[in-house]
């Protein structure tokens, strides 16, 4: 598996973090991937820590009013972005079968992860 981007133009690493309910960090975080990917720009993202638990589905946001992000991560290959990377010690959180976008799942270590933030020219931390 290779974790270097394919495309000449700028790669673009999104770590994000943060839980998804927490604040509207991911949400923000995820608006930047889909503009850049409209932009044809080379977009990864990196999900670590609660932020995985953004993948489940059938959560109810509106009983805390807010907009459900699991739909945003569901159209991230529509972008394009087809390297959605979760921190493989999340696997714990969310199992590849439970997540609103299976088949996009890239489980990465640690070592991985360095490889990732190395290998790609913009990285950016939510």
């Amino acid at each position: 598996m290779s974790l270097t981007p394919t495309k000449a133009d700028k790669s673009i690493l999104i770590i994000i973090s943060k839980s998804a309910y927490q604040s509207p960090t991911i949400k923000e975080a995820l608006d930047i991937a889909l503009t850049c990917a409209a932009f044809e720009q080379v977009i990864s993202v990196l999900l670590t820590d609660n932020s995985v638990l953004a993948l489940l589905p059938n959560q109810s946001p509106l009983a805390i009013g807010q907009k459900a992000i699991n739909k945003q991560l569901a159209a991230l290959p529509m972008y394009d972005i087809e390297s959605l990377y979760i921190e493989s010690h999340a696997e714990s959180h969310l199992a590849p079968h439970q997540s609103v976008i299976p088949n996009s799942l890239i489980y990465v270590d640690d070592k991985e992860i360095a490889d990732l933030i190395r290998s790609h020219d913009i990285v950016l931390r939510f």
